[in-house]
């Protein structure tokens, strides 16, 4: 029975640790106390989340900047700096759906949002809807080191 009770207890702590483990990865990883910030903050864009993603179905490459300038390549060229360009831009998340931006861009005549889902990787969904006619893009793009 010792060796039982013993066996329990260090599964338990084992358990445990893997546990606080994995929360700290997560925690880490996702970082949702930016996004959490940036809600409470009213869109504090120093608070998104920066670095590159990319788009596979449209080869494009997404670079969020700090303060919450988005720029857009294809093919490794400039296709479109939203610097300046973003209007109706809202951050909006929580504990069980994630963090997500959007905003519209007249200029390209489409609303585009960015949603990080609650999970350990960094890749985003991005939806763009188009204002006219054209079919809307749905993808999920992958973070880039």
């Amino acid at each position: 029975m010792k060796k039982l009770s013993a066996l329990l207890i260090a599964a338990l702590a084992s358990v445990t640790i893997c546990v606080v483990s994995a929360t700290a990865q997560a925690n880490q990883t996702l970082d949702l106390t930016k996004g959490v910030q940036a809600v409470q903050a009213n869109a504090d864009t120093t608070q998104i989340p920066t670095g590159k993603w990319l788009d596979e179905k449209w080869n494009g490459l997404w670079v969020i900047e700090q303060g919450g300038n988005f720029k857009l390549y294809k093919d490794g060229e400039l296709v479109f700096d939203f610097t300046g360009k973003m209007k109706d831009f809202k951050v909006s998340g929580n504990i069980s759906s994630g963090l997500t931006v959007t905003f519209s861009c007249d200029e390209t005549d489409r609303d585009y949002t960015f949603t990080k889902g609650v999970s350990l990787s960094k890749d985003l969904e991005l939806t763009v809807n188009y204002h006219g006619p054209n079919e809307h893009h749905k993808a999920t793009i992958k973070f880039q080191n």
